[in-house]
């Protein structure tokens, strides 16, 4: 059996050192840049927070191995006994950053923050409708407390972001390569949000859009539809930019972005979550040639 992934702890301080080295690129806005870093820091401050309360159910060697072998992600959110205070302490905090960086509509925020102490927004749901993918909750939700959708998903991401990185660093060294090669996390369920091939081997790993897990996936493969006809899949690349890619499928019309590792200056080592930051407008342009990053 081969093993998992090695997977380094990844620093606020070393984010902080990647997102500031592309303050100096054109494509990005430093204000974008700031944006996301504050948004990071929210995400260690609520971590460090957990540690101290929040429950994970336990989970024995054959059990995951069991699950993982029939393909069920490990995240078993209604047995997760987390303090209502650290949610309420994040949600605050991840209002805090969109009232800095003004990125909602005129009184958006305002009607959030006050949903959410009427109890009419309720962040438990919120998190274990992200962690289900029922975007007919988010609708729903959306009509009903007129707060548009991608605001309700971009508060229920950041608040459940915390949690889930947490449950992926007591987990993710028990994923075998061999055992999970699907094209949704082994911790949450997630779909991934970027892509590295690996130095040393060329392998393709994904990085979870939630909770940053990295698994192994299939070369030639499209990682949201499972198309495989190699007529239908390619990619496109800037040439000022030659280690980021954008791969596309044209059966589902979707795209995700690599990182060709191998093609990064000698010792360099990316943190595939700030790549993702920073590659932006790779995102724009996709989006401009009619690809979705989300379905």
């Amino acid at each position: 059996m081969s093993p998992g992934l090695k997977r380094k702890a990844v620093s606020l301080a070393q984010i902080k050192k990647e997102i500031d080295h592309n303050k100096t690129k054109e494509s990005v806005s430093k204000d974008y840049l700031d944006f996301q870093l504050d948004l990071i820091r929210t995400q260690y401050k609520n971590r460090r927070k957990l540690t101290k309360s929040i429950v994970y159910p336990k989970l024995s060697a054959d059990t995951v191995k069991e699950r993982l072998k029939e393909g069920f992600y490990l995240v078993d959110f209604p047995r997760i006994k987390v303090s209502r205070k650290v949610l309420d302490d994040t949600f605050k905090d991840v209002c805090s950053v969109i009232e800095k960086y003004d990125t909602l509509e005129s009184g958006e925020l305002e009607r959030l923050k006050a949903k959410e102490a009427s109890g009419e927004l309720p962040l438990r749901d919120l998190i274990e409708n992200i962690i289900a993918k029922n975007k007919e909750y988010f609708e729903r939700l959306s009509g009903k407390l007129e707060i548009k959708k991608e605001a309700l998903v971009f508060i229920a991401e950041n608040l459940v972001r915390p949690l889930l990185i947490l449950e992926a660093q007591r987990l993710q060294g028990k994923i075998k390569d061999d055992i999970w090669l699907r094209n949704y996390c082994p911790i949450c369920g997630n779909e991934p949000r970027m892509v590295r091939l690996e130095r040393e081997t060329g392998r393709r790993i994904l990085e979870c859009s939630l909770c940053y897990t990295q698994w192994v996936f299939k070369i030639l493969e499209c990682p949201f539809c499972g198309n495989n006809d190699q007529k239908t899949l390619r990619f496109f690349f800037l040439e000022n930019d030659i280690p980021h890619r954008v791969d596309v499928c044209d059966k589902c019309k979707r795209y995700i972005k690599t990182l060709d590792e191998r093609k990064l200056e000698e010792g360099k080592e990316a943190i595939l979550r700030v790549e993702d930051i920073a590659t932006i407008h790779l995102d724009m342009l996709a989006e401009r040639e009619g690809y979705k990053v989300t379905q």
